[in-house]
C-alpha cells in the first residue's frame, strides 16, 4: 500500500519531531537518522509523495544513509515501510507504517 500525496493522510509530515532521534523505530541508527531526513524532505515538500533517492540526497547530503539501503542490504527496511515505483525504479514511497513507525518515534509537540 503506498501513500500517494493525499490531503487526507491522518498524520502529516509537521505532526513528527525530526528535531529528536527516531531511536528504536527502525533497530539500527543509520536506518533512523536516514528516515528523519526523508520526513524532513517531506516536511518541506508540504505533502507525502513520490521521491527519488536523488531528491533526498540533494536535501540532506551529510545526513543520509543511501536510500537504497532502506530497501535492500543488511539493514533493510524493506517494502512494508519504503516501496519503488512499478514503473520508474528510481522513484519511491513511503508507506503508512513508514509514517506511523516516524510518527511513534517522534510526535510533534502539538502544544501551544
Amino acid at each position: 500500500m503506498k501513500v500517494i500525496p493525499a490531503m487526507d493522510y491522518p498524520i502529516r509530515p509537521e505532526d513528527i519531531d525530526t528535531e529528536r532521534s527516531f531511536q528504536n523505530a527502525f533497530g539500527h541508527f543509520e536506518a533512523e537518522e536516514t528516515a528523519r531526513a526523508i520526513v524532513r524532505f517531506f516536511q518541506r515538500e508540504g505533502d507525502w509523495g513520490p521521491f527519488t533517492r536523488a531528491d533526498v540526497i540533494e536535501f540532506a547530503p551529510t545526513e543520509l544513509w543511501p536510500v537504497t539501503q532502506l530497501i535492500k542490504g543488511p539493514h533493510a527496511l524493506g517494502a512494508k515501510f519504503i516501496e519503488r515505483d512499478e514503473c520508474d525504479e528510481k522513484v519511491h514511497y513511503v508507506t503508512g507504517q513508514f509514517i506511523e513507525r516516524c510518527h511513534q518515534a517522534s510526535p510533534a509537540d502539538k502544544r501551544v
